[in-house]
């Protein structure tokens, strides 16, 4: 695949963060993961939260120190053995962190290891399989500085990624979706597809960045993106018009209340993740910018 013309879009580090956890929705972020690693230098690391022990002198003591000990160790036991279903041709790690609040501590622990990505999976009970957002989930989706990934329910697809969705519409992170969808594509050499929602009653804004919109028109113009636009009277309406591939995955932008820098799920991209039947990233509003990184 051709190179894209220079447009802002973030270096990235080739690490991966896989919120973990020893149940079905931790199991599904982890799938997701290798997924996204299949045939990819990148490093995956399992990250599982354990409460802080209070330390002494400030408040009452939650936890005593061989507490805190056995609940690490079994929790480094459970990330041992799930390093270990991961395929050898895929590297990967495993982190134990403390933080009362998980959303925050995964937050905090992406930063550390310089993370391009924090992946979770779905909570079961999901529509079809799909995405039935959590507690953790739903404080990253409206607080995080990274983009994450939503692993759908009961996910199974081994990898590697077969093509990208960038879902655009009248929202200012447009460009946000547009870019790292370009980009990613790029990297993995895979079909990127720009679809454009119109929704009754909304605006149908859906300009981009020169240098974006040059690089966009590039990629269509050769034949590595493709452009489709999908109406409806709702949300659910204009998806019932496409078709996904088993190897796909859909881009999504913050809402325009976003602080830059930050992800805010908007409620339009809440109702479009009800009904995508294929993990989805979530790009906090600047991120690809020239003021959220560097061109490269």
């Amino acid at each position: 695949m051709n190179s894209p013309d220079d447009f802002p879009r973030r270096k990235v580090s080739g690490s991966l963060l896989v919120a973990y956890v020893d149940t079905g929705d931790g199991h599904d972020a982890l799938q997701l993961g290798i997924a996204l690693a299949r045939e990819r230098k990148v490093t995956l690391r399992l990250v599982s939260v354990v409460p802080p022990r209070t330390p002494q002198g400030f408040g009452v003591q939650t936890q005593d120190t061989g507490y805190n000990t056995i609940v690490k160790e079994q929790t480094k036991q459970r990330l041992l053995k799930a390093v270990d279903t991961v395929p050898k041709d895929i590297s990967a790690t495993y982190h134990v962190v403390e933080g009362a609040e998980p959303a925050v501590a995964l937050t905090n622990a992406a930063e550390t290891f310089n993370c391009d990505l924090i992946i979770v999976g779905a909570r079961e009970g999901g529509l079809l399989n799909r995405f039935r957002i959590g507690a953790v989930s739903s404080s990253l989706l409206y607080t995080s500085r990274i983009p994450v990934a939503l692993a759908p329910q009961s996910y199974t697809f081994g990898g590697p990624i077969t093509r990208i969705s960038a879902l655009v519409g009248p929202r200012p992170g447009r460009s946000d979706v547009a870019a790292i969808g370009l980009d990613r594509a790029h990297r993995r050499a895979v079909p990127l597809r720009v679809i454009t929602l119109r929704i009754s009653g909304e605006d149908t804004e859906t300009d981009f960045e020169p240098q974006l919109s040059k690089a966009l028109d590039k990629a269509l113009h050769s034949g590595q993106a493709s452009a489709v636009t999908t109406s409806g009277t709702n949300v659910h309406a204009a998806l019932s018009n496409l078709s996904w591939e088993e190897g796909e995955v859909a881009v999504l932008g913050s809402a325009r209340i976003a602080r830059e820098g930050r992800l805010f799920l908007g409620a339009t991209a809440h109702r479009i993740l009800k009904h995508l039947p294929v993990p989805t990233i979530v790009v906090p509003s600047g991120y690809m910018s020239a003021e959220g990184g560097d061109l490269s």
